[in-house]
């Protein structure tokens, strides 16, 4: 059975999923600059589906002890990729950080965290 195209050649306002900007080398203005065209199609056709894109940021906080921010960072990729004997070395250089730090050393804590969000809002045609 052959397969057929049923793409148009017609320029539409089709659903487009983009990958969440996430890393540890992400920073606001990177991914802004990234994203910025996202909302415009790629075909150069004059068909614009979004108007323009609409940014905040919000800052929250996430309650840790210097145990579970440990065992957090353990989880992520730069982490997970070193050998294990560097990986201890690291976890013991932090957790050795947050001991002599006055906000982390004793009981829970407030991580702050950002949230940066980018949106681009449906035009309705």
């Amino acid at each position: 059975m052959r397969s057929r195209n049923l793409r148009s050649s017609k320029p539409s306002c089709t659903r487009r999923t983009v990958a969440p900007a996430i890393g540890p080398r992400d920073t606001p203005a990177s991914w802004r600059a990234e994203m910025a065209d996202a909302h415009l199609p790629k075909t150069g056709a004059a068909v614009v589906c979004f108007g323009s894109p609409e940014q905040t940021e919000l800052p929250h906080g996430q309650p840790r002890t210097a145990d579970s921010l440990v065992a957090t960072l353990a989880t992520r990729a730069g982490m997970l990729v070193m050998p294990e004997q560097e990986q201890e070395v690291t976890q013991h250089r932090i957790r050795s950080f947050l001991a002599t730090s006055p906000e982390t050393a004793h009981g829970e804590f407030t991580l702050p965290m950002l949230t940066a969000a980018l949106r681009a809002r449906r035009l309705n045609r």
